[in-house]
């Protein structure tokens, strides 16, 4: 009886844990198959992107967190900060949110979250409501996404776009950024989860993707774009690489990258911590969403 009571808790206990790890089941069918559930550790203090910049919805779970489970869909490294922020899902009071958060505040292990990725740029082809996730079963955003916006888009699924832009509503500094879900179709181009479609020509726009090093992916944030210069802010990091272009020094110190088959020259200066590409050519590059890489 003893041998039978042993074999029978080793199954419960086996049973327990396939439960703990199956995803949660929540709106949306990707989110249900990629994401991972764990705990809170703190309250869930939630932004629209990965990091302190971007609009900030508010706090969620304040006094019951210790027994509040979310399912993490993905990370996104925060360099000016040097943090992990991870996108989770959770319902709050009958309504799913999509929110990022510090990794600090969620219990797992961070080699396990996929890395979020770039899909490219594009522009409102009219307003949209903004939800907190892809769908209309999610919680709409306060503000819409308004027409004719320029806008990086990260992610698709559910006929709807994540996209992330500047909006002067919500921005508390003039980098602030804010993301949001909105109809895929309101877009221009043909956006397709996995496309991976970046829109011909056209000056870049900010949210561009480098990484450092540390193989982290960041987000460059560009401040101006003329028709002969680009100017970035790239927070006192030096910039070596655009688009698989890799940069040469010249006499005066300059980082000098050749593009188009040599039909045009971008020089790339430092002044505190903003970077000014300048081009000169017969045939200007577009330099959109690639990697981007900087050293310290």
């Amino acid at each position: 009886m003893k041998g039978y009571n042993r074999l029978l808790f080793r199954l419960m206990a086996v049973l327990l844990t396939a439960a703990l790890t199956v995803p949660m089941d929540m709106p949306g069918a990707r989110a249900a198959e990629a994401g991972r559930q764990a705990y809170l550790k703190m309250k869930l203090a939630a932004r629209t992107g990965p990091g302190t910049w971007y609009d900030e919805p508010g706090s969620f779970f304040i006094n019951d967190y210790k027994n509040t489970r979310v399912n993490v869909l993905s990370r996104a490294w925060d360099s000016r900060n040097s943090i992990w922020w991870l996108q989770v899902e959770f319902t709050w009071r009958g309504t799913p949110y999509r929110v990022y958060t510090g990794l600090k505040r969620v219990n797992i292990n961070i080699d396990l979250v996929p890395e979020e990725t770039v899909l490219g740029t594009s522009r409102t082809r009219r307003s949209s409501t903004a939800y907190w996730g892809p769908g209309t079963s999610y919680a709409a955003s306060r503000y819409d996404v308004p027409s004719g916006r320029s806008v990086t888009v990260l992610d698709v699924e559910n006929g709807y776009a994540q996209v992330e832009f500047y909006d002067a509503r919500t921005a508390d500094r003039d980098y602030a950024r804010r993301r949001a879900w909105i109809p895929a179709d309101n877009l221009e181009g043909s956006w397709d989860p996995g496309s991976g479609q970046t829109q011909p020509g056209g000056a870049p726009q900010s949210g561009a993707v480098y990484r450092d090093r540390n193989d982290h992916m960041n987000t460059l944030t560009v401040v101006t774009v003329q028709s002969s210069y680009i100017v970035f802010d790239c927070f006192w990091y030096r910039i070596t690489s655009i688009d698989g272009v890799v940069a040469r020094k010249d006499s005066s110190g300059r980082y000098v990258f050749d593009f188009e088959d040599g039909l045009a020259r971008g020089y790339l200066t430092f002044s505190g911590r903003t970077a000014t590409l300048r081009l000169t050519g017969s045939e200007l590059p577009y330099i959109g969403p690639g990697t981007y890489t900087y050293e310290r």
